[in-house]
């Protein structure tokens, strides 16, 4: 059971970190110059990981207060919530707005990501 438990923990971890990538790409529509965009993103990081060991010290308290299962359970609550009301805050303040790129119709949009992300690290080496 651990196992499984261990594995929804890295799933998402890893998810409420890939959820930059979207709020990244809309950092063009807010700030008008590569410095202040690189400011803001770096704030919005911070303020992430500060929100995430705030959550660790409520969970820490959780665990060594209450102990056992309810801990888990209040927590993986609190998580929810916490999420939901600072993600929804987020996204309902993101506009819609027409793709940069025209994607072919044969491609899908993970294939894509990769080959851009290839090519972004591939430029980036170059360059520095």
């Amino acid at each position: 059971m651990w196992q499984f438990g261990l594995l929804f923990a890295t799933i998402v971890g890893i998810s409420t970190e890939l959820i930059w990538v979207a709020k990244s790409s809309f950092l063009e529509d807010i700030a008008e110059t590569e410095n202040v965009r690189g400011e803001l993103g770096g704030r919005g990081q911070c303020y992430s990981f500060a929100s995430q060991l705030i959550f660790l010290l409520i969970v820490a308290g959780l665990t060594f207060g209450i102990g056992g299962t309810l801990s888990v359970i209040l927590g993986c609550f609190i998580l929810g919530a916490w999420f939901a009301l600072f993600e929804t805050v987020a996204v309902r303040n993101m506009r819609e707005r027409q793709p940069k790129l025209k994607m072919e119709s044969d491609k899908n949009y993970a294939c894509t990501a990769i080959q851009n992300l290839k090519k972004t690290l591939g430029e980036i080496y170059v360059h520095y």
